[in-house]
């Protein structure tokens, strides 16, 4: 007589692999969407890094505070329309203005900056000069 069906070590052994096989997978793809979001704050970084380097240009001054999603402009010039904000939707860039006496009633001693991220899957970068401020583990300044 032949019994049709599976055991129970057979079931047993298919759900693990599945649940172990659906480990990986979200795993992996938890790390795939951090290195995303962490390329982007790369990205957004080198873009603010830009405008600033524009603002300079033109002022020969860093300005002494910048709002991330409002715009940084002087004047009728417009560097950049929309300071970009982190992509994971948190607080998690800050701007430092530095310099010999920068302030905000004196930004013309404002020389130099740093700009700083909190990065999902990486080691803390100290970019000359610009150590990171915890929890912020990465920083860059002027090229």
């Amino acid at each position: 007589m032949k019994k049709n069906g599976f055991t129970l070590i057979e079931l047993l052994v298919t759900i693990t692999i599945i649940t172990i096989l659906a480990t990986l997978g979200f795993v992996s793809y938890r790390q795939v969407i951090q290195r995303a979001r962490d390329a982007q704050r790369e990205s957004d970084l080198k873009f603010i890094q830009s405008g600033l380097e524009q603002y300079f240009s033109d002022q020969k001054n860093y300005p002494y505070q910048i709002v991330m999603g409002n715009s940084l402009s002087f004047g009728e010039r417009s560097y950049i329309t929309k300071i970009p904000s982190d992509p994971a939707g948190t607080p998690n860039y800050l701007y430092e203005a530095r310099g010999s006496g920068c302030t905000e009633i004196a930004p013309q001693n404002c020389t130099s900056y740093c700009l700083f991220a909190k990065m999902e899957g990486m080691d803390p970068l100290d970019d000359t000069g610009c150590t990171p401020i915890a929890p912020r583990n990465y920083g860059i300044t002027k090229p």
